[in-house]
């Protein structure tokens, strides 16, 4: 599965990610918010280090694709649309705010985020805990997405 989502190409990972995303309720009228503080506790939580490397679109959805994939349900759903892409919308592109809310969407399906009075942020896995080199993979990728003019605050 890993080689099947790693042989996809930016336009194609983006529209699977955010196709699965709008089908799981995580469309526009989802939350979208990806918060320094967000980031900073998943860094910590993974022992990540933000590095300078830009990061293309395509590499943050092939990222959380891997991390969904770890779920049989969505295995199979990944499988599939990667077989049979959803075509582009009238040639538009995934917008920046659809994948940022695809990615959240990510989040939010594999972990309970909770926020003490504090602001202090911790993560329980919804299900079976993930590979640890997946979920590297992907804090790593949407920490270094993200410039600090694109996060929400």
């Amino acid at each position: 599965m890993a080689d099947l989502i790693s042989f996809l190409d930016d336009s194609t990972a983006t529209r699977i990610l955010e196709s699965i995303s709008r089908a799981h309720g995580g469309g526009p009228s989802g939350e979208s918010e990806l918060s320094e503080a967000l980031r900073e506790a998943m860094r910590e939580e993974s022992g990540v280090q933000p590095t300078p490397n830009p990061v293309s679109d395509g590499d943050v959805a092939r990222a959380a694709l891997q991390v969904l994939a770890q779920n049989d349900d969505f295995e199979k759903i990944i499988k599939t649309m990667a077989k049979n892409p959803p075509p582009e919308k009238l040639g538009i592109p995934v917008t920046e705010l659809a994948l940022l809310t695809a990615v959240v969407f990510v989040l939010k399906s594999e972990f309970e985020i909770k926020r003490d009075k504090s602001g202090r942020y911790s993560f329980l896995f919804r299900s079976k805990p993930l590979d640890k080199s997946i979920l590297k993979e992907f804090i790593t990728q949407v920490s270094n997405w993200l410039p600090k003019g694109r996060i929400a605050r």
